[in-house]
């Protein structure tokens, strides 16, 4: 591409395609040069402003990046794409409300674009506003109803206030949408277990393991109702499934260790625990989760050091902190 740039330097083609290459390379500041020169060629093109735009917020120049992006809509004001990108800057600098307006500003010109709505939802939702969000994704179905993701966010907003039978009726209308989804039933039998209904629970995660049995994570999800309704021992092999699928998860693992300890299997237990510190050595809780059972099978100095390096890990945990400062009177009393 460079030698083509060489042979008839002032085609705007060349420029562009060679910095969407180094875009794609993830070589910003290259890609920047050249999109600098492709704007300096054709002043004009919002389209490529906004490119040059978004490479610059990728190497952290903010101020520049938003200059050429602002320019962009000045260009072409009617454009969602530029509204959407100078959105996402100003929700990355910190400058919220600027950054939901400009994504309505993306909704305007582009109403029936599912993913500008999301965009609207997700800071709406991060600053901890659920009734400004709920009305977000209320006005999204409206524009567009039969959208599946839209209903199922909407439950979970609304989830999160504790309105689970709206919740439920919300995750249920996206069933409706799309019943050959696995992950619809899965997430509608997540708030059906959080509103207490196991057997509805239980019938919906059956239901998405029938459609994606290689999911791993629906048999753990299938495992914690199961647990939940007492039946522990098909809650073991329900999990046992999912890490099956999905054997270096550490959650699965942990998941399935705190299962094995309900019913009395300490050893097994401690090999699953073992395999989850292993797949993800910064996991405090699942150290602490190992330290507990060392406990219980009287192994109080490999407790000790489990929790020692937990604490190392996590100075700040309280939980941990007291467990080792407990274990530490222990010792000291059997030495008295």
């Amino acid at each position: 591409m460079r030698d083509a740039i060489a042979a008839d330097p002032t085609n705007r083609d060349y420029h562009n395609r060679l910095g969407d290459i180094l875009a794609a390379q993830r070589r910003f500041a290259d890609a920047i040069v050249v999109r600098r020169h492709v704007v300096e060629l054709d002043p004009h093109d919002a389209f490529r402003r906004v490119q040059l735009g978004v490479s610059l917020l990728e190497v952290g120049e903010n101020e520049a990046a938003e200059e050429q992006i602002r320019a962009a809509i000045e260009l072409s004001p009617e454009t969602a794409e530029s509204w959407l990108v100078l959105s996402h800057l100003l929700s990355r600098t910190g400058r919220i409300e600027e950054a939901i307006g400009a994504a309505r500003d993306a909704i305007r010109c582009a109403p029936g674009q599912a993913r500008y709505h999301m965009h609207l939802c997700e800071i709406l939702v991060r600053i901890g506003a659920p009734a400004r969000a709920e009305a977000a994704l209320r006005d999204a179905i409206a524009a567009n109803a039969s959208n599946a993701h839209f209903c199922s966010q909407l439950g979970s907003v609304l989830s999160a206030q504790g309105r689970h039978a709206e919740a439920i009726a919300m995750r249920q209308r996206a069933v409706e949408l799309e019943p050959d989804n696995p992950y619809r039933h899965a997430l509608l039998s997540g708030i059906l277990l959080e509103a207490g209904d196991l057997i509805n629970a239980e019938e919906k995660i059956r239901a998405a393991i029938a459609l994606a049995p290689s999911v791993g994570g629906f048999q753990i999800d299938l495992s914690h109702v199961l647990s939940r309704n007492g039946r522990v021992g098909e809650a073991v092999e329900a999990a046992k499934l999912g890490v099956t699928v999905d054997p270096d998860n550490p959650r699965y693992r942990a998941h399935l260790g705190e299962l094995l300890l309900r019913l009395g299997d300490m050893d097994a237990a401690e090999a699953s625990f073992r395999a989850a510190v292993a797949g993800d050595p910064t996991n405090v809780h699942v150290r602490d989760q190992l330290s507990r059972l060392l406990v219980r099978m009287e192994r109080l100095e490999e407790a000790r050091l489990m929790l020692q390096q937990a604490v190392d890990l996590d100075p700040v945990n309280l939980t941990s902190q007291a467990h080792l400062e407990t274990l530490a009177a222990v010792a000291r009393e059997a030495g008295a």
